[in-house]
């Protein structure tokens, strides 16, 4: 049986594709967040977590604290995971800090039925970053993810032009396959990062005239190291024996620190862009 095209040749049809084609023109924007790195062999949260819980990084002390964490999170809903952990413990550092700042004697806190100093809890802290880094810093396949952006940036037609402005990414997760795939699809883009495999902050280069893309990496990245004199992120060389000393200041943060340093960069500007973004003037 022939297929009836003639639709395809009315005026009205044609009108109304242009129209789409206009509509699409113009800026696009893309939230990824939790399950969007599944089909590329990265674990989903729950399996984020009991791996990371898992990890020979955590000490004996790590693991204390954590246990009874996640004892205090029973009955969640939705089911607490290792974020969740992270932000209390965060949370319970910011008391130590606190006491410590005003000179008070024992700044030590109660977790379950153990005591912890400030030192322990920065130390926990590294160690559950570290078990997460290790958990997602493992091969992956980006085939689909470079399926995906080529499909966002491809013209409509063949023989269309491609749309004027950039595609926004509005990233969740700390792993880098959306900046991996659009590198591999040959798309210009910019994350934040200046430089090359070694880099440092400068949100500028969102500024830059003809990009394919934008990448914001609103909870932070695998990647992202501070530097100890500031809270802004470099990218160092995994090769360099200064990445090595970098580990305790991987730059992937818990919920509630996400929140408090909305007040800083990196985070102020990029949740600035993200709502220029979602809500342009």
């Amino acid at each position: 049986m022939a297929f009836d095209t003639t639709i395809f040749e009315e005026k009205d049809f044609r009108v109304a594709l242009n129209k789409l084609e206009e509509l699409l023109s113009h800026s696009k924007a893309v939230l990824l967040g939790a399950g969007s790195s599944a089909c590329a062999g990265l674990p989903l949260t729950n399996q984020l977590t009991n791996k990371a819980l898992e990890s020979d990084r955590l000490s004996a002390d790590s693991k204390r604290i954590l246990s009874s964490i996640q004892y205090s999170f029973a009955g969640a809903n939705p089911t607490s995971h290792i974020e969740d952990y992270l932000s209390e413990l965060v949370d319970w550092l910011a008391i130590t800090s606190r006491r410590i700042n005003r000179g008070i004697d024992s700044s030590n806190v109660k977790i379950g039925d153990i005591e912890y100093s400030h030192k322990q809890l920065i130390a926990a802290i590294d160690e559950i970053k570290l078990a997460i880094f290790d958990v997602i810093n493992i091969e992956v396949d980006s085939e689909i993810h470079e399926r995906f952006v080529k499909a966002l940036h491809r013209p409509m037609r063949p023989g269309k032009e491609n749309h004027t402005g950039s595609v926004d990414y509005l990233v969740m997760n700390y792993d880098t396959l959306i900046e991996d795939a659009l590198a591999l699809s040959e798309l210009k883009y910019a994350d934040g990062i200046e430089g090359g495999v070694s880099g440092w902050w400068s949100p500028t280069t969102f500024d830059k005239k003809s990009l394919d893309a934008r990448v914001f990496k609103l909870h932070g990245s695998v990647n992202w190291a501070e530097h100890p004199s500031s809270t802004t992120p470099l990218r160092i060389a995994s090769h360099l024996k200064r990445n090595k000393n970098q580990t305790a200041k991987i730059m992937i943060w818990p919920a509630s620190t996400k929140y408090r340093e909305t007040q800083l960069d990196p985070y102020a500007n990029l949740l600035q862009r993200a709502r220029l973004v979602l809500n342009p003037k």
